[in-house]
């Protein structure tokens, strides 16, 4: 193998920690943002005295979030 495989199996390797890492940065803050819009959506639910439904505010805390 000469130095042009090397620098090209260095590259791959480089894009490939990069991904892996973005990758499980996202699904964590996925998570995050789901744990997040339960916690709102039980707090907005506990405020308005029960006049909406649940999994709605749930939903809807939900989507607050990712916008965010």
């Amino acid at each position: 193998m000469n130095i042009v495989d090397y620098i090209s199996i260095g590259i791959v390797l480089v894009y490939i920690l990069i991904g892996i890492i973005g990758g499980v940065l996202d699904q964590l803050w996925g998570g995050l943002g789901i744990i997040i819009s339960i916690f709102a959506g039980y707090l907005f639910y506990k405020i308005t005295g029960n006049l909406l439904l649940l999994p709605l505010v749930v939903i809807i805390a939900g989507i607050t979030v990712k916008i965010i």
